[in-house]
């Protein structure tokens, strides 16, 4: 059965210690559609686990409502809401087999031992642990041990499953292995699917769309690359990775619209402010492109800092009195850039300069 998850004016409140309350989630109204790998994503404290343990039933609400689908489920305990949840801490019993960790919900709802074990090895294959059922959670690795969360997550058949930093404990080469893994497992599926994490990268690439709070409010809901190449403010941008913010005037010409900045014009292909209204640019730095110095919409500058990273070139440049920096993909990057202290035109892809709010 597909779900939707409806979130309506969502609010919790905290009592803090001295007195008073503080605000984790505040207001905060979305809806994630049948199917979705939906991510919550954010810095430490602005409330996105709160709002997932909402979601399990994990904590009530100060205010607000929860849909499943259309059943009101803010108010029903966690254990009749037929989620699934994945810890960070996997929560593994050390004392059983990969199999009966598996099987521990099925048990509850008191299924046959026929029908357990038909569904614990369909499971375990989704996660391709089949080989390692009668294994104890501490013979495996932190990778392994993360699919048989997983596995014992989806093997009840929940509406909805809920991950909280699934992969955080993780080295870095396991967590790159294990977001596709998690992806493909669930969209199989076909659940609905709400992520917890501070980690852009796994966001990015795992995510159908994704939410990014802020001291407890939504900030912006799009899908990863509209959310990278089209944030709708600072905060966004600069979350999401290295970004350029550059203020200028909206100016009209002939050929459309441009940002009239101290150092030169950057060109945009629209745009619904009036002519001379001030306007703020994000411009990632591989948006950028060396161009001659005759180029009409060139930046000149003076190169301050080169990184040369394999796949790219990272160049750094004082344009006017601030500093631009600029990718440059391949081997362009090691035959092209001029040296530092030599003089640099740029220009940017006209539609990868995104007007944020002021």
């Amino acid at each position: 059965m597909t779900c939707t998850i409806r979130i309506e004016n969502l609010t919790k409140a905290f009592r803090a210690h001295g007195g008073g309350t503080t605000t984790a989630v505040d207001d905060i109204s979305l809806q994630i559609e049948p199917g979705e790998l939906f991510f919550l994503l954010g810095p430490s404290g602005c409330g996105k686990t709160t709002l997932l343990r909402m979601i399990a039933g994990f904590i009530d609400p100060t205010k607000g409502s929860i849909y499943f689908n259309d059943r009101d489920v803010t108010s029903t305990p966690a254990n009749k809401r037929n989620t699934g949840m994945v810890f960070q801490s996997y929560a593994l019993w050390p004392h059983m087999s990969v199999a009966d960790n598996v099987a521990f919900g099925l048990k509850i709802r008191n299924l046959s031992k026929t029908e357990q074990k038909k569904q614990v090895g369909a499971a375990l294959e989704s996660v391709q642990m089949t080989q390692y059922a009668d294994r104890k959670p501490t013979q495996l690795s932190g990778g392994q041990q993360q699919r048989v969360a997983l596995a014992r997550a989806l093997v009840i058949r929940p509406e909805v499953l809920l991950l909280d930093e699934p992969l955080s404990n993780l080295d870095a080469k396991l967590r790159g292995e294990l977001r596709n893994e998690i992806r493909r497992t669930c969209k199989d599926s076909g659940i609905t699917t709400v992520y917890v994490t501070h980690d852009q990268k796994e966001a990015m690439s795992v995510a159908d769309r994704l939410a990014i709070l802020r001291s407890g409010c939504v900030e912006q809901i799009a899908a990863p690359a509209d959310a990278y190449y089209r944030p709708k403010n600072k905060f966004v941008a600069d979350f999401l990775g290295e970004t350029n913010i550059i203020e200028g005037t909206l100016g009209v010409e002939a050929g459309g619209f441009h940002v009239e900045t101290p150092f030169g014009n950057l060109p945009l292909p629209h745009s619904d402010c009036p002519a001379g209204s001030p306007v703020r640019c994000s411009i990632r730095p591989e948006s950028w492109s060396l161009v001659g110095s005759e180029h009409p919409h060139a930046l000149h500058g003076t190169v301050s800092a080169t990184t040369f990273l394999g796949e790219s070139t990272h160049v750094e440049a004082m344009v006017g009195e601030r500093n631009i920096l600029a990718m440059v993909h391949g081997r362009r990057g090691v035959t092209s850039v001029p040296e530092v202290g030599k003089p640099i035109a740029l220009t940017a892809d006209p539609d990868e300069i995104a007007l944020i709010e002021a």
